[in-house]
């Protein structure tokens, strides 16, 4: 069969709509896409995170630190360590040591609290910090009726004698945890405590201390993006 054309073909239309008629947004480059986590992480917050002196290259002194926490996170007080690979960054006598020192820790009396059964370990939190989203992991929470201790762990060589001495990062890191806990606990009193691994010493931070951690982290204007 044979196709007609249309008698009277409709014109087409051929005008160019000129660029600067078309919305601001056409015009605009795509911003960048966000790199790695849109999280804050409480290496983030600001503040040095160890005294001088401590011996170990940072490389090292994070993969020990990483060891001795991985150690005590399945430990059991009266029972042997659980058998973990050390990381390549540490050396025979260095993962030796890593070993030694969390036994150590979980065999102290007075931490028999921290790695009994009823303790929480490794708690996942999301704080806001200064309006942007911190998230974190806790070490360790113990929660009764009207209290909740916050403990962390550090493997850091330098310890300091004084809590008024610990280091701005690390208590910036424990105040922005504290902040998530009374969000969830907003009845309860909250402490936070450092158990330094290398002593072993457990250490409270003041309750002073922490607040003036908390109200400068609500107003720090310089933290990397985040929602």
């Amino acid at each position: 069969n044979d196709i007609w054309p249309d008698p009277d073909p409709k014109p087409r239309d051929t005008t160019v709509t000129p660029l600067a008629d078309l919305p601001a947004f056409v015009q605009t480059p795509a911003a960048a896409p966000m790199k790695g986590s849109p999280y804050l992480s409480p290496s983030d917050l600001p503040g040095a995170k160890a005294l001088p002196g401590e011996g170990l290259e940072e490389a090292q002194a994070k993969a020990y630190g990483t060891f001795v926490h991985a150690l005590m996170e399945h430990a059991t007080p009266g029972h042997p360590l659980p058998q973990l690979a050390a990381p390549t960054e540490l050396d025979h006598a260095l993962a030796e040591r890593a070993v030694e020192e969390a036994t150590r820790v979980i065999n102290t009396a007075g931490f028999a609290d921290i790695f009994a059964s009823g303790a929480l370990r490794e708690v996942d939190i999301v704080a806001q910090v200064a309006g942007k989203t911190m998230r974190g992991t806790i070490d360790c929470l113990i929660v009764n009726d009207s209290s909740v201790r916050i403990i962390d762990f550090k493997s850091n060589r330098a310890v300091p004698q004084r809590s008024d001495a610990v280091p701005e990062g690390i208590v910036n890191q424990m105040a922005a945890y504290a902040t998530a806990i009374s969000q969830i606990y907003p009845d309860h009193a909250i402490t936070c405590e450092i158990l330094w691994t290398a002593t072993p010493h457990l250490m409270s931070l003041s309750h002073d201390i922490v607040r003036q951690a908390q109200q400068k982290l609500a107003y720090l204007d310089d933290l990397p993006n985040a929602p």
